[in-house]
């Protein structure tokens, strides 16, 4: 847990209770601070008078007493309004922040690797992660992917490196943090329930980039491969303290590094390297992931053929183009955290004859996206929410479909056409483009009932003998 005396003895509010909300109540707590805490529902707030906080509204009285407002990342702080207790909390002038700030503020002197971007964070997160790891560097992963910030171990010197996934919601909240290695890897429409529009949301990505003051080396490793972060790459680089590096997972980068047909060229240091055996990492999206982490390994001072062969045996992050079983030579993957289209195409790009099941949670469903991959799609089995758009779509554009309703009815009816039409290789694919709150409580949930139920039937068939 880190350690957050550093932080005085005044009072803290706090507002949400969720995994982050928990952990930064228990790191306050643990440092003998008073924390004032509310969650709008019932449970949240059980759980906070459970680990020591004063339960209360967050009204003028109690924010005036407080040094900070945390907030756990999701509440809205401008858009479409700022939540009322954010609105209060505005007025007085009351820092708001969350874990991550509170982290860097108490361990200032340690490395940070920060990744963020519309898609890809996690697997590139992990990525990173793995590398250090296996190269016996001292690390610890978290922030928006794995343990909540302020569970971490403290570390505070130049040799130990945080490895944080971060979203925009965390990174509006970070006023004073500062990352030694920022890795940008895509921008595309998301979360716009929250933002005004792609320029909000795309400056709150940016806070990112802010320079640290002290004299200590910082890049900025950003993809060409969407326009937005081109255009921040050009507009950016060379007029701040940081070191520009591009990188791309379709395109040779000349200044930089990039995967192109299962090769990553460092063309920093003039040299290749085949990644074919990297089977966690398929398709040019997890090329780009793999171009970042070997830039910031690099920088991390890593040789590079010590990260070239940990990517390789990277063994992937579960819900992410994870590989669950084979039934019938037919390949099943689960690739439920693909909870937009863009997410969603980037999978479809990477095999042929797919069984796709899709659908949930969208309300700005744009399956304009699908189009090019129509070809690939033999099938989709539609559910949730969006099944009767996304079938009334299907149809416009001649694609097979079934409006299967249920996950399980979902994969049942593709099992049994991939079956049927005995076309080869072939794949059943969950990549829903769609949230899943409409059906199940995350799309962790999602992906680890599919990933069961696949197993369940592989069991049967292969008791039975038949599909």
């Amino acid at each position: 847990m880190i350690d957050l005396t550093k932080l005085g003895d005044s009072p803290v509010a706090m507002l949400g209770v969720g995994a982050s909300g928990r952990g930064t109540i228990s790191a306050l707590r643990s440092a003998g601070i008073t924390v004032y805490a509310w969650d709008d529902n019932e449970a949240g707030r059980m759980a906070a008078e459970g680990l020591g906080a004063i339960v209360h509204e967050l009204n003028d009285e109690i924010l005036q007493q407080c040094r900070f407002l945390v907030m756990s990342p999701g509440i809205p702080t401008r858009y479409p309004a700022p939540h009322p207790v954010v609105a209060r909390a505005q007025k007085l002038q009351l820092k708001i922040v969350c874990d991550i700030d509170l982290l860097w503020r108490v361990a200032p002197d340690a490395t940070y690797v920060a990744i963020t971007g519309t898609n890809g964070k996690s697997t590139t997160t992990a990525l990173v992660a793995h590398i250090l790891q296996q190269c016996g560097r001292n690390v610890a992963v978290g922030g928006n992917l794995g343990p909540a910030a302020l569970g971490l171990p403290m570390m505070n010197s130049k040799d130990d490196i945080y490895v944080l996934e971060l979203s925009s919601y965390q990174l509006e909240l970070c006023p004073v943090a500062r990352f030694d290695h920022a890795i940008f890897l895509n921008l595309t429409p998301d979360h716009l329930d929250r933002y005004s529009g792609m320029t909000e949301y795309g400056e709150a990505k940016m806070n990112i980039l802010r320079p640290r003051i002290e004299n200590r080396a910082q890049t900025a490793i950003l993809s060409l491969d969407t326009p937005a972060t081109s255009r921040i790459f050009n507009e950016q680089s060379g007029i701040t303290p940081r070191h520009f590096i591009p990188i791309s997972g379709q395109e040779r980068c000349l200044s930089g590094i990039s995967v192109t047909g299962k090769i990553l060229h460092d063309d920093i240091n003039n040299q290749r390297f085949d990644i074919t055996a990297a089977r966690a990492l398929p398709g040019p999206h997890n090329g780009q992931n793999a171009a970042a982490a070997y830039a910031v390994c690099l920088q991390l001072g890593l040789k590079p053929a010590e990260i070239v062969f940990n990517i390789i045996n990277f063994p992937g992050l579960a819900h992410r183009q994870q590989y669950i079983t084979t039934i019938n030579g037919v390949d099943i993957v689960n690739d439920s955290k693909a909870t937009n289209t863009d997410a969603a195409t980037k999978a479809l790009a990477c095999y042929d004859n797919i069984y796709w099941i899709a659908g949930g949670q969208n309300k700005d469903l744009n399956m304009e996206d699908i189009l090019p991959f129509r070809n690939r799609i033999q099938g989709a089995y539609l559910i949730g929410q969006e099944m009767e758009k996304m079938a009334e779509w299907c149809r416009a554009h001649s694609i097979a479909h079934q409006k299967s309703e249920t996950l399980e009815r979902a994969l049942r009816d593709a099992l049994h056409e991939a079956a049927q039409d005995r076309r080869r290789p072939a794949t059943i694919l969950l990549a829903p483009a769609c949230k899943s709150f409409d059906q199940f409580k995350n799309f962790e949930d999602r992906g680890e009932q599919f990933a069961a139920m696949a197993l369940s039937l592989a069991a049967d068939v292969r008791e039975s003998g038949t599909c």
